[in-house]
């Protein structure tokens, strides 16, 4: 029988019941008041913000934002150990028990994905104090049990909250058809499997009854022989004798067990008769303790009951509140209806300027597509003629010197030709055979032949041969013959030598050129593990984005990464309102200013944009340059994929992550025993605190973490906790054991809706 649940967001929700009867469900979810049927369930906390502001509300309401909750639903280690514990039939998880749409499912889980559904307080009890499952219980009567020692009593249904559980008795009826449908499919699945199980297990069946009747004959054939045998008959006496000798073993046992109580018996009552006023005393006051604390049980059940009265009063005044609600919330939901048609008239009128703007949107599309292209294009221009500037320059400047540099040379060499005419001069005064001589200088095949007796060579040879001659005259040793033999004999070893050290340097080159290669194959190979791991990670910790390393355009892995530094142009200061260097911002004006004009400006400033965001530190510190992909939304709905350019396009929180993933994918490449982390989630939602548990424990199946966390949704995945708390003024360290069986990030996608 099925069960709807109403929760109010300005339309009625249904979910249905599938396992327990209406009664006692019913009972369940309106007994445990921390169980609430009625919350607000809303898509953002800005629609939230707008409800507690302006939606009259005139009751304390619950708002559950879908974007801002994380909700986890108990693994089925824990729901298998409850069902071993006290029978699959007397314990169901609450979450099982709902049928829910998809996009509810955070709330659906926040609210009973720890609770199990117990048949009563005994079977609740077991399954949250035990060790292993440690969760929250509710009882058909509506009682709750927490495994913090917190026990709540069920809540009585009476006036209009009794009236209301007509709406599920509608629905239920609306739902036994399809309920039958099912039962008849389940029962065909259940027929087509046992026949198609009948048949095989008849097929093993003859082949194992052939095989047992085999066998049984050839036992036949081996007991016969060995009856015809006297080592049979012999066997038979020996197994008479042994189960006689048994049975009169275990007589005598008997007997001496029976002695020896029937002494012990005796001993006792002879004691008893010595010490008879002794043990009337110790009797007597047996009897007082128990006196003593029957007398403080009883204080003790005054102080709850009054504590009961207490509670009672007050879950009085609860249910009255929650009568006027009801009437307040009948009225709400009537002037929400009709505010509902008049929403829909709206909105057909609406449709018919929605498609056009979604035209005119495609066309704008094509034009910045075409605007985009035409940028990139003048900008890779602009990089051609500022290298073709750079080059010009740095050939200017060598032509400079090197016009200085000739300048130089023909300084020096006129001041050479007026000290030659000079020394020509002087030389013709001092030879006076220069004179006479001179109409021969420079004939060919003469004295004075030039060409063929260079005087400049002439003269230093001259110089040398006066130093030689010197030098020979003041060490010249005349027993040096004597050595020559054995200086020859050094030199032809050092030659040797000399070739063997050659040998040995083109050796060594041709390692370190092999030890070259390695590493950049090494390095390589580096790049692209780490590059993989990175965008794993990355993808874990953000579901639906990707990310990975890349050079610079035009160079190797190997070069890295140079920064650039580029000044915002003069032409963007009339959009000052943009925040440079982040998208949202730029997404902002754009809806505000939404012209073909606007868009022309802004898809010609979009390169300053992304370098003025002061991203540029960080990007100095990788080594590679970080692509992001990410899904980014448009104005009307539709999704496109896109690559960031920069770090400086995505938010805090995303670069934050980017960063973590970068790290933990160099550490994963060659893995530590043991890492510790210290609260690298204080900056992050809870719903990426519960992804770096699930990413830690998918990609470092071979390393521990020590994580120090404030955040449940990194609790969740630890095998060992050590909370610290406050105990009489005390700092205490409590230390608990978890059983985590992680589940594949595959399964969110692949498990059904509802």
């Amino acid at each position: 029988m099925g069960l709807t649940c109403v929760v109010e967001s300005f339309s009625l929700w249904f979910h249905h019941v599938q396992s327990l009867c209406f009664d006692d469900f019913l009972n369940v979810l309106i007994g445990s008041k921390k169980m609430r049927l009625y919350n607000v369930i809303v898509d953002t906390e800005v629609t939230s913000k707008k409800l507690l502001k302006s939606g009259q509300l005139q009751r304390r309401t619950t708002i559950i934002p879908l974007n801002k909750i994380s909700g986890h639903s108990m693994n089925q280690n824990t729901i298998h150990t409850a069902e071993q514990l006290v029978g699959k039939d007397n314990v169901q998880p609450a979450l099982s028990l709902i049928e829910y749409d998809r996009e509810l499912r955070p709330a659906m889980e926040w609210i009973f994905g720890q609770v199990f559904i117990c048949r009563d307080m005994a079977t609740a009890r077991k399954v949250t104090f035990h060790e292993r499952i440690m969760k929250k219980s509710v009882t058909l009567d509506g009682d709750s049990v927490d495994p913090g020692g917190t026990l709540s009593g069920a809540m009585i249904v009476i006036g209009a909250a009794a009236k209301g559980l007509n709406v599920f008795e509608e629905v239920n009826k609306l739902r036994e058809p399809e309920e039958a449908l099912a039962r008849k499919e389940l029962e065909l699945a259940v027929v087509d499997q046992e026949i198609t199980n009948l048949a095989k297990v008849a097929e093993r069946f003859n082949s194992l009854k052939e095989h047992l009747d085999l066998r049984k004959h050839e036992v036949e054939l081996v007991r016969q022989k060995l009856q015809q045998t006297s080592h049979h008959r012999y066997q038979e006496e020996v197994d008479n004798l042994k189960e006689s000798i048994a049975k009169l073993s275990e007589k005598v046992v008997e007997c001496t067990n029976s002695v020896a109580d029937n002494q012990h018996k005796v001993n006792d009552l002879e004691a008893k008769l010595k010490n008879v006023k002794a043990l009337k005393e110790t009797q007597l006051q047996t009897a007082k303790n128990e006196m003593v604390r029957l007398e403080k049980k009883a204080e003790e059940s005054s102080k709850q009951w009054k504590q009961r009265e207490q509670d009672f009063e007050s879950l009085n005044l609860e249910i009255k509140e929650l009568q006027t609600s009801i009437e307040t919330s009948r009225s709400q939901i009537a002037a929400l209806e009709e505010k509902l048609v008049e929403l829909k008239v709206q909105t057909e009128q609406n449709q018919g300027d929605l498609d056009k703007a979604k035209t005119e949107v495609l066309e704008i599309k094509e034009v910045i597509k075409k605007q985009k292209e035409l940028i990139n294009h003048q900008h890779k221009e602009i990089q051609l003629k500022i290298q073709k500037k750079d080059k010009l320059i740095k050939n200017n400047s060598e032509y400079e010197l090197e016009i200085k540099k000739m300048e130089y040379e023909v300084t020096k060499l006129k001041n050479e030709l007026n000290n030659s005419h000079h020394k020509v001069k002087q030389l013709s005064e001092k030879y006076e055979w220069i004179e006479r001589e001179k109409a021969y200088f420079g004939k060919p095949n003469g004295m004075y032949d030039f060409a063929e007796n260079n005087p400049e060579e002439a003269g230093k040879r001259i110089q040398k041969l006066k130093e030689n001659l010197e030098k020979m005259g003041r060490t010249l040793n005349m027993r040096a013959l004597a050595n020559l033999g054995t200086v020859e004999d050094q030199y032809q070893d050092l030659l040797k030598k000399k070739k063997i050290v050659e040998t040995d340097r083109e050796k060594i080159v041709n390692v370190i050129d092999e030890l070259d290669e390695r590493k950049k194959v090494a390095l390589r190979e580096a790049c692209k593990k780490v590059n993989q791991d990175f965008g794993s990670i990355f993808s874990v910790l953000l579901p639906g984005a990707k990310a990975c390393l890349r050079p610079l355009e035009g160079k190797d892995v190997l070069e890295g990464l140079e920064a650039t530094d580029k000044s915002k142009n003069t032409e963007a200061a009339w959009l000052e309102e943009i925040d440079h260097g982040h998208l949202d911002s730029v997404v902002a004006c754009f809806k505000k200013r939404f012209s073909l004009e606007f868009c022309s400006y802004l898809f010609k400033l979009m390169p300053l944009l992304l370098v003025s965001s002061g991203c540029e530190i960080l990007e100095e510190l990788l080594t590679l340059l970080v692509k992001v992909f990410v899904l980014e939304r448009y104005t009307f709905g539709s999704w496109e994929d896109v690559w960031k350019e920069s770090l400086g396009e995505l938010s805090g929180g995303q670069r934050s992550l980017v960063a973590l993933s970068l790290i933990l994918a160099m550490l994963l490449f060659k893995p530590a025993p043991l890492y510790i982390l210290d609260e690298v989630d204080a900056a992050l939602d809870l719903s990426h605190t519960q992804n770096i548990g699930n990413m830690l424990r998918s990609h470092f199946r071979h390393s521990q973490f020590i994580v120090v966390s404030l955040k449940d949704g990194m609790f969740n995945n630890a095998n060992v906790l050590f909370r610290t708390k406050f105990v009489d003024g005390m700092s205490t360290v409590q230390r608990s054991v978890q059983h985590v069986v992680p589940r594949p990030l595959s399964s969110l996608n692949n498990k059904r809706n509802h």
